[in-house]
């Protein structure tokens, strides 16, 4: 039985298109295909500890004792004008998840679920399958029925409806996933290959998601990833869309040459890629330390300030890496010593997000060892609203070790106002948040020059055509980084700097102050 959790987002998935129809798992943007309508708050709904392919599902709440909205719910397939059909029978399944309300002790299940279709636009349903609620609720069971031959309609729609039964005690969650549809067919899928990313490209990231463009005819797909042409020795998977995110399954090797294969299937048989392809891996930032880290969405973390990094990025959703590297931008702490942190991120609504800091103070490579986390078991540290801030204090153990070691701060959404969530531990993935990795220098004591650092600010974020720096006379040079760590300026110091010729996008601008130190910003040329 799965546990609803209490907090929704707004997301949906990939449509992928098979000989007819679809095959969907609502894990990224919804088809416009689909609708979902009736009961109450239907949406799309992240399930702990997961749905029944992902971690998303749509549905909603019904409830007896309502007006006849409240009791019914549709979720309905409309065949886009693209999608032809071959005549033949098409089978239909749907993955359903129901649970009691769990506020009400004396609530109940209870309902019926019918498949049905349409060949007049929506006017008249025809049923071809029905299924009454098991009281005890349902997890991941299979409701399915077939689709007698049809003509090429052009105004099919499926219906999906949930009809509560009469009473005050029926009050239940009701969730579908895995909503496939497929059509029989006489001839082999077309072939097809991976095109996300490009063939030939390099630094491409550890965990990606991996796409291709769908093949008529295929009901599933087999991608194989190897370090020579054919070979599958790092990956082979079935999948039944036209993208698989790699990187929920494994981290790539790095700065790794990797040939990517797709076989498209069908009932009639199997279609190998249409050529050969390959891509090369960049380097793993993150080691010696675990990840890189993903997530669903980025929520992205605004600004840190600690010790000496000032370190500020946009505030938009979705514009930034999962995890971030600014190792090049260093705090210097004082064994023995406080020092207050401050951090900032972008939040949603009444959504709560937590922070997590870890430091690896004995220089292990793990973040793991007793006093390298903060704000994880108590002194929780996080909140609501647009903008999450938290102002709390970093103790550098008296045993820490002298010189350079990682620090990681984690942001997420976190159900909790208390405690934090298994997101926010070091090594595992994200949902809605971020992560970012700096360096930290331990030292004895902290030198006069270092105690007065000037630190410089880089301003406006985003900007069109000209980045000013404040406090140039400071500058020693400027560096401008893309998001994978390649310069591509190097700058004299001036207050204002003339970037007209940067494409858009997100780059790294690394201050070099004349007393050797610096600070790293990321910035959004609009």
């Amino acid at each position: 039985m799965k546990k609803i959790l209490l907090s929704c987002f707004l997301v949906a998935s990939c449509f992928s298109q098979a000989q007819v129809m679809a095959l969907e798992s609502f894990e990224g943007t919804i088809s416009s295909a689909y609708s979902l309508s009736g009961g109450i708050n239907p949406n799309v709904y992240t399930l702990s500890p997961t749905s029944c392919d992902g971690i998303k599902a749509v549905g909603g709440f019904l409830d007896g004792s309502s007006d006849a909205v409240s009791k019914t719910m549709d979720l309905v397939y409309t065949k886009p004008a693209n999608v032809t059909s071959n005549g033949d029978n098409i089978t239909v399944s749907i993955s359903l998840i129901t649970i009691k309300d769990p506020e009400d002790t004396t609530a109940a299940i209870g309902g019926v679920i019918t498949l049905d279709y349409s060949i007049d636009n929506g006017v008249t349903y025809t049923n071809f399958t029905t299924k009454n609620l098991n009281p005890a609720g349902d997890g991941c069971t299979e409701v399915a029925g077939t689709i007698p031959a049809l003509p090429n309609v052009q105004n099919l729609k499926i219906r999906v409806r949930t009809v509560a039964t009469s009473g005050a005690q029926y009050k239940f969650a009701n969730f579908f996933d895995s909503f496939n549809i497929i059509q029989n067919t006489t001839v082999p899928p077309t072939c097809t290959n991976v095109d996300v990313p490009a063939n030939g490209a390099t630094n491409v990231s550890l965990r990606p998601t991996l796409s291709w463009p769908a093949s008529q005819g295929a009901f599933a797909y087999l991608l194989s990833l190897g370090t020579t042409p054919g070979d599958d020795d790092i990956l082979s998977e079935s999948v039944n869309t036209n993208y698989f995110n790699v990187g929920k399954k494994m981290t790539l090797p790095a700065d790794t040459k990797i040939y990517a294969q797709v076989i498209s299937v069908n009932n009639v048989g199997a279609t190998p890629s249409c050529e050969d392809m390959y891509f090369t891996t960049g380097a793993n930032q993150a080691a010696p330390y675990c990840g890189p880290l993903i997530g669903e969405a980025t929520y992205p973390i605004t600004n840190v300030n600690f010790a000496g990094i000032n370190n500020s990025s946009s505030a938009n959703i979705n514009t930034g890496e999962a995890h971030e590297f600014f190792l090049n931008t260093k705090a210097t702490v004082k064994k023995g010593s406080t020092y207050p942190i401050t951090l900032s991120g972008t939040g949603e609504g009444n959504n709560r997000f937590g922070y997590t800091v870890y430091i690896d103070w004995n220089q292990n490579g793990s973040f793991l060892d007793a006093g390298e986390a903060y704000f994880k078991t108590s002194d929780f540290a996080g909140g609501s609203g647009a903008t999450v801030t938290v102002n709390k204090n970093i103790a550098v153990p008296a045993t820490a070790k002298l010189g350079d070691t990682r620090m990681r701060v984690k942001y997420n959404f976190n159900a909790s106002a208390t405690e934090t969530g298994d997101e926010l531990s070091s090594c595992l993935d994200m949902t809605y948040g971020q992560t970012e990795d700096y360096t930290v220098t331990v030292i004895n004591d902290l030198a006069t020059n270092e105690a007065n650092k000037t630190f410089a600010i880089v301003y406006p974020n985003p900007f069109s055509d000209v980045l000013k720096i404040s406090d140039a006379k400071n500058v020693a040079s400027i560096i401008i980084t893309d998001i994978s760590g390649r310069t591509v300026k190097t700058l004299a110091p001036a207050s204002e700097l003339k970037l007209d010729d940067l494409k858009k996008g997100v780059y790294l601008v690394t201050v070099k102050l004349n007393n050797g130190t610096s600070t790293t910003t990321k910035v959004i040329k609009e």
